[in-house]
């Protein structure tokens, strides 16, 4: 568990992250998704950036974990949404279901570590 700044540092530097994924001029990750999530996506990020830092360790402990090579992003909110009910911080992670394919390409992008850690539907 991160200190109070220590946190506040990880979501900065995140943010930053995935704001310069969204202003270069590479094709975007999110482009394959319908224009409404990624506008969602686009607006929810930059004031949920404890939910994004949550995601992104569990991302990493699972692909430290090696147990598969695929996952779903849509088990890892669900995971975040258990736990935080169970830590009686049930609003903690206030998350969109239709925020996690987006979520998924950011975070494969920002980290090439994770590469593939999520499919794509065609």
């Amino acid at each position: 568990m991160r200190s109070h700044p220590e946190q506040l540092k990880m979501e900065t530097d995140l943010k930053e992250k995935i704001d310069r994924i969204f202003r270069e001029g590479d094709e975007c990750p999110l482009s394959d998704l319908r224009p409404n999530i990624q506008a969602l996506f686009r607006a929810w990020y930059p004031t949920n950036m404890q939910c994004v830092v949550k995601f992104y360790d569990t991302c990493k402990e699972l692909k430290y974990l090696g147990r598969r090579q695929n996952y779903s992003s849509q088990m890892i909110i669900h995971k975040m949404r258990w736990d935080s009910a169970i830590e009686s911080h049930f609003d903690k992670y206030k998350i969109n279901q239709n925020l996690g394919s987006a979520l998924g390409r950011v975070v494969m992008v920002m980290d090439l570590n994770l590469k593939g850690m999520f499919r794509k539907r065609r």
